[in-house]
């Protein structure tokens, strides 16, 4: 793995004197997610509407050594909610939904269905359960599914809480509104979101792959992160099994088109736009996440589907849209928005990678062991094991990446990991999560 310690230090003029070495930065931080096999697709940034750089890194097919173009074709995984949200609004506007109607009105006889609005499914407060953690999702990854067989798999099981009490992300919601257009509209999910938006726009690089595709294009395959510094092929699945809410395939040119034109009033109406940005709960919006970045107003959507991850991240003050695709399952592309959008600034961006990972013999004895998490963690209640592994710190979920003091990056989420030292004892910080030292 590369060895970058230094940090990338820069200092723009601002976006109308952006020069050739501007972006060796940009190509600077990328490079070494690149060489630790951590990020290869492609990266766009616009200022404005006009495109300033956009640029391939790493290989699209890493079996046959095919480097990815900035044409490649990627499913784009849950950057797809804001079509359906588009599209949903795009029938609110014509008068055949609104945004109080009850699910019941569409699935009769849905749990609480009548206390379930539109609002709710588009805001992800309905407080249906996730069908991605059902004990039979990954059956339903390997079949082809159509929405009303989706549906019966959770529209029976108990609320996660009461509709409108509180955000809880869950893919059922962008099923359901899948559904509710195909109800509405007569027509294939797919179909619609092709007649109504992809071919008016020229999108010709993107479609759902569900029963009726637009038409058929080459989509890279997908890779996940195997071990420190290698990746494999991720396993397949059936993308109707994220119908509405991660089913979609696309390229950074086409994901660029549609921003601009949703941007411009030109898919929905602006008074559309504006209530889909509108926080309305939680940083969300409708298929949007709200939320400041560098002390500026920001919104985003970013997705992470088997063997795929995709952002399109963008600063309406600054008119500045960054969008990335990658063929591997490692998240980096969130923060490579992020920290591409600090080196746009001219902020202080530290390297994506301290080093080689490798643990500092002082450090594993120390932090090893089991740590218990609550039930709010993502495997609620999860008992992670910490062990040290040939010069590494290893967890369940894979490899620690060090960083630097008790920080650690575990690289198949990319997620932040620090150890510190409470009472006496060790606790691991994982994200915004806190696990406990057990004795073993």
């Amino acid at each position: 793995m590369v060895k970058y310690r230094i940090l990338i230090l820069i200092a723009l003029a601002g976006f109308s004197s952006l020069h050739s070495q501007d972006w060796e930065m940009v190509e600077k931080y990328v490079q070494p997610l690149v060489a630790s096999n951590n990020f290869a697709g492609v990266v766009l940034i616009s200022r404005a509407g006009e495109v300033v750089y956009h640029h391939a890194f790493g290989q699209a097919d890493a079996e046959s050594g095919v480097e990815h173009t900035p044409a490649s074709v990627f499913q784009i995984a849950s950057v797809s909610k804001p079509f359906t949200a588009t599209a949903v609004m795009a029938l609110v506007e014509e008068g055949k939904l609104a945004l109080a109607d009850p699910l019941s009105k569409f699935v009769p006889d849905h749990t609480r269905g009548d206390a379930i609005t539109l609002h709710h499914l588009l805001t992800h407060t309905s407080g249906i359960p996730n069908v991605n953690g059902l004990p039979v999702y990954h059956a339903l990854e390997q079949q082809t599914n159509d929405l009303p067989g989706l549906i019966t798999h959770f529209k029976h099981l108990p609320l996660r809480f009461e509709p409108g009490e509180r955000y809880g992300y869950s893919n059922s919601n962008y099923n359901l509104l899948a559904y509710i257009v195909e109800e509405v509209s007569g027509q294939n999910f797919g179909e619609f979101l092709s007649t109504r938006f992809f071919a008016p726009l020229g999108m010709d690089h993107t479609g759902h792959p569900g029963r009726h595709p637009r038409e058929q294009v080459s989509i890279v395959p997908g890779y996940e992160a195997v071990g420190v510094n290698d990746k494999q092929r991720a396993r397949q699945i059936n993308w109707s099994v994220k119908t509405g809410n991660g089913s979609l395939y696309s390229t950074t040119h086409d994901l660029h088109r549609w921003t601009q034109a949703f941007l411009s009033g030109q898919v929905v109406s602006p008074e559309s736009r504006d209530q889909m940005l509108t926080e309305h709960t939680d940083n969300v919006g409708y298929g949007w996440f709200i939320r400041p970045r560098h002390d500026r107003p920001q919104f985003h959507i970013n997705g992470r589907s088997p063997g795929y991850t995709a952002v399109i991240s963008v600063y309406p003050q600054e008119e500045l849209c960054i969008i990335i695709l990658s063929n591997n399952y490692v998240p980096v592309p969130t923060q490579m928005s992020i920290d591409i959008a600090g080196i746009m600034f001219g902020m202080p961006v530290e390297p994506p990678i301290a080093g080689d990972g490798s643990v500092p013999p002082d450090v594993a004895p120390q932090v090893s062991g089991g740590y218990q998490f609550g039930p709010d963690f993502y495997r609620p209640n999860q008992l992670l094991q910490v062990r040290e592994e040939e010069g590494y710190l290893m967890v369940d979920w894979g490899v620690l990446l060090y960083q630097s003091g008790m920080r650690f990056i575990n690289r198949p989420f990319w997620s932040d990991v620090e150890f510190v030292k409470e009472d006496g004892d060790w606790v691991m910080k994982y994200d915004a999560f806190t696990g406990l030292s057990v004795d073993q």
